[in-house]
């Protein structure tokens, strides 16, 4: 197919094509139509790797077949074994009961790299991100595959045709970094949503980290290597690893993102308070300094907005986020060795220092 091959050789102009030639030789072409190709990825395992490459094929397709080129990349069969690490089981088998058809909604839920899209887009059906959702919902047929919905704007426009689609008994599979909270949507689909099975997906054991690694190099990992997959957090982390040392990633230009719940996990282990004490309500002097700082990280390292953040802390108002914000700020010298501390934990790096007046 002359079309892939003119846009393999295109890429191999712009990015060391040796080290990914495991992910190019796994991607089977069809073209659909005039500008429409679709990419079938024959190993799933290379699934979390081809999802963050998809944007750089997509850019590349536009440039060369013109601006309403379309490329789309699934999975040739569902195969969970990659994602089936300690403490994945259970997600595992909801999802493999959701492709089976043995349930008809799911909740995949999961911080940044542990591999939710991968999981999603290894599932059969019409995978949409959330925020193409608007101008692509018309188009759905099958089942409902929708990433990003925690991250979901204008709710109010869309949750009458989400509702309407879990009402007719269609399968819809949603995933997102948090779970969504009740006052961003309407009642009758956070009824829905809460009724869901929901499959949380956790940190890559050991043995996931070595096989993805061995998959990504194509070799086993050396002791050194071993030693540096044991620490890796997501499947990103281990992405790092295998090429860091040969070229950068491509990255989205968004700034790294941290799950609220790490953050607040995070913040909470840090001060020896619990997740709990760290939502309440309580004005108890030791909650309230963890409290501003859990809202500042989040507001600066989650992505969410403001309102997002000040409902993921159970609160209505954004305002208690903003005025967290401006105390942490106004005293960040003082608070500089505790969040330097949780930013090593979260492994992100600080960018936001005090303003001077």
């Amino acid at each position: 197919m002359h079309e892939w091959a003119e846009l393999l050789q295109a890429l191999k102009e712009d990015m060391p094509f040796d080290f990914l030639e495991p992910v190019f030789h796994s991607l089977k072409p069809r073209l659909l139509g005039p500008g429409r190709l679709q990419l079938e990825l024959a190993d799933v395992g290379l699934m979390p790797v081809a999802s963050r490459l998809e944007r750089t094929l997509q850019k590349k397709w536009r440039s060369m077949q013109g601006p309403e080129a379309t490329l789309e990349l699934v999975a040739a069969e569902w195969r969970p074994e990659l994602l089936r690490g300690a403490g994945n089981a259970a997600a595992m088998d909801l999802a493999e009961k959701f492709s089976r058809g043995t349930i008809r909604s799911l909740y995949i839920q999961g911080g940044p790299g542990r591999g939710k899209t991968a999981l999603l887009r290894s599932l059969k059906g019409h995978y949409i991100p959330a925020r193409e959702l608007p101008r692509k919902k018309q188009n759905v047929s099958g089942p409902l595959l929708l990433d990003d919905f925690d991250l979901l704007r204008n709710y109010d426009a869309l949750a009458e045709w989400i509702s309407k689609l879990l009402d007719q008994g269609q399968p819809v599979c949603l995933a997102g970094r948090h779970f969504p909270d009740g006052r961003a949507l309407s009642e009758r689909l956070q009824s829905r949503i809460e009724s869901m099975p929901r499959a949380r997906l956790g940190r890559p054991d050991e043995p996931t980290c070595f096989s993805y690694y061995e998959r990504l190099r194509g070799s086993a990992p050396d002791l050194a290597t071993r030693a540096l997959l044991s620490q890796a957090r997501n499947f990103r982390d281990i992405e790092r690893i295998a090429y860091q040392y040969h070229f950068p990633f491509p990255e989205s230009p968004a700034p790294e993102h941290v799950a609220v719940e790490s953050i607040q996990e995070a913040v909470a282990d840090q001060y020896r308070i619990t997740t709990t004490d760290l939502l309440s309500s309580s004005r108890r002097s030791e909650f309230i300094p963890p409290r501003q700082v859990a809202m500042y990280l989040a507001a600066n390292y989650s992505g969410l907005s403001k309102s997002a953040v000040a409902r993921a802390f159970r609160r209505s108002d954004h305002s208690t986020v903003i005025h967290a914000c401006q105390r942490v700020q106004a005293a960040y010298t003082f608070y500089e060795p505790v969040l330097t501390a949780i930013a090593n934990k979260l492994r992100i790096t600080l960018h936001i220092r005090a303003t001077t007046t």
